[in-house]
């Protein structure tokens, strides 16, 4: 028996056809607001055939020119893939609130909590990277990078957040351009030097947009600010079912994946050697409180349907970032039911990464965190499956205990046990 890894197969060929088919569409006849000015300019400059009005912001792209762009993107998601994947599990979430473990109650995060829960994920076995656990309510929104990278990148060597597991870590939040030229300082102290930044990225311009179909001005200047740089972009999807995008989960994903496109496609024109990660994070609104529904079936549908979409797409690693959340507000057994059948259904599915371990709604555990440890082994542990062969049937061993005998002083047992 193989690896139980990616098995899950849902959605046939003709199907995703007419979701790409869909997102297609919706660029041709509909477009994307860029609302950047010298987005657009550089945009036009790249003479791709794009129709850009100036007016509206609105750009509208033909088949072709979105198809061209996929084929000659730099997406580090498709370099290889590889036969088998260990499903690697990340600490991060970002939120600014965490669950004290004296008291049991929600207070804010401070910059002392990100520390910890970085040191924490360094020790713990089956934590593979380390994004942002927490965002520090005691440090100012202006400068967040900062201090949380430096205390990442202090603390652990598992600096790539979900890296080649879920996403690419590392990306930024801050739009001020003192603060972006501070954080690229530091990366290029971690590097080596600036030329070493430059052949290999490690900050990233985040590039959500603003669903439905915009990406915003304040995004816009951060990721022409990293372009310039040399550094990478990922282009996320994060529309939000019955708010930001239709409330059938097809309308959903075709409309995520139109924003991702158009993205990719923008980002690509304008700079056609920029490294992009894929994002793929759309979700449904829980429409008695509004929240994001994170954990919900819905919300694991949706992962499995961008999943399936990505993989049509010839895309592996690294951008599928399903995440390890859960409806749940504190520990117990509802995250731990949520967080464990997601975790599976992310393996069965063939992602190569989890996010969020540790991430409750709204806050953040260091209890959690070891919890989702032991998750992320027995998950693992399953998806592994195990071989049937000459050896492992042990026959050898069946005759030599014979009928009514003692298999544990046996010396397989011994070796075989510590294996497992």
């Amino acid at each position: 028996m193989p690896s139980l890894w990616g098995k899950l197969r849902v959605f046939s060929d003709a199907e995703l056809f007419q979701l790409h088919q869909g997102a297609l569409r919706i660029l041709e006849e509909v477009g994307v607001a860029f609302q950047h000015p010298q987005f657009l300019e550089r945009l036009a400059a790249a003479e791709s055939g794009v129709k850009i009005d100036f007016d509206t912001c609105v750009v509208k792209f033909p088949p072709e020119v979105v198809e061209e762009a996929m084929r000659t993107a730099r997406l580090v998601d498709r370099r290889v893939r590889p036969p088998q994947v260990r499903l690697q599990f990340s600490a991060e979430g970002g939120p600014t609130s965490v669950i004290d473990l004296e008291t049991g109650q929600r207070r804010p995060s401070t910059l002392q909590d990100l520390a910890d829960a970085v040191r924490l994920a360094d020790a713990l076995p089956n934590i593979d990277g380390v994004g942002e656990p927490v965002t520090p309510a005691d440090v100012h929104p202006h400068v967040w990078d900062l201090f949380m990278y430096k205390t990442i990148w202090s603390n652990t060597f598992k600096v790539d957040g979900g890296g080649v597991m879920g996403r690419k870590g590392n990306i930024i939040h801050n739009r001020d351009p003192r603060a972006m030229r501070l954080l690229l300082e530091m990366g290029a102290v971690m590097r080596g030097g600036w030329e070493e930044l430059r052949q290999r990225p490690l900050i990233g311009a985040n590039m959500p947009p603003q669903s439905p179909l915009r990406y915003d001005e304040d995004v816009l200047q951060q990721v022409l600010f990293m372009l310039d740089a040399g550094q990478y972009v990922t282009v996320c999807s994060n529309a939000m079912g019955a708010a930001q995008a239709p409330a059938t989960l097809a309308g959903i994903l075709a409309l995520d994946n139109a924003e991702r496109l158009a993205g990719l496609t923008a980002v690509t024109l304008i700079s056609p050697r920029t490294e992009i990660f894929i994002g793929n994070h759309p979700g449904y609104m829980d429409l008695r409180t509004g929240n994001f529904s994170d954990g919900s079936p819905e919300h694991a549908l949706l992962a499995l349907g961008g999943h399936e979409l990505l993989t049509y797409y010839g895309v592996h690693l690294s951008g599928h970032h399903p995440v390890l959340m859960t409806l749940a507000k504190t520990i117990g057994v509802q995250a731990a039911a949520e967080k464990s059948a997601l975790a599976m259904l992310w393996g069965l599915m063939g992602a190569t990464g989890v996010c969020c371990s540790g991430s409750h709604l709204y806050s953040y555990s260091l209890a959690q965190m070891v919890i989702d440890n032991e998750i992320a082994g027995m998950v693992n542990r399953i998806l592994e499956g195990f071989e049937i062969n000459e050896e492992t049937l042990a026959l050898d061993v069946i005759k030599e205990v014979g009928v009514g005998g003692v298999f544990l002083t046996h010396p397989h047992t011994a070796i075989e046990s510590r294996r497992n």
